[in-house]
């Protein structure tokens, strides 16, 4: 089910991009009662990680949009180059309990701050 999107980040700004989940049909995906997690590494092994905010859509969880975000203080602190990242949503009701699924995946390439 997992999307394979590329994602750009520019250092000392924020970063901030909505992404919309679909399920197997096309369909948006219906995310009451899930909650999410994403990380970026700089190699799909490294041990160091940097945890991306993952915000659900508190007034319309139907549309299947999500919202990952950084503050510039926290892009800041990211060395400029290529990473992979993804995303995990993961079901908090009983029905679907401990079914988690990765929804997007990809490369994020943070660009150089000049500004400082």
């Amino acid at each position: 089910m997992s999307v394979y999107a590329n994602l750009y980040m520019d250092q000392g700004a924020d970063f901030d991009v909505v992404v919309t989940i679909e399920d197997g049909l096309g369909n948006l995906f219906d995310l009451t009662g899930y909650t999410g997690r994403a990380q970026m590494r700089k190699s799909y092994n490294s041990s160091n990680a940097i945890d991306i905010h993952v915000e659900m859509p508190p007034v319309n969880p139907k549309s299947g949009e999500v919202s990952l975000r950084l503050s510039p203080e926290e892009t800041s602190a990211i060395k400029a180059g290529r990473y992979v990242y993804d995303v995990e949503i993961t079901a908090d009701d009983v029905e679907n309990e401990n079914t988690t699924l990765r929804v997007i995946e990809g490369q994020i390439i943070v660009t150089p701050q000049v500004t400082k």
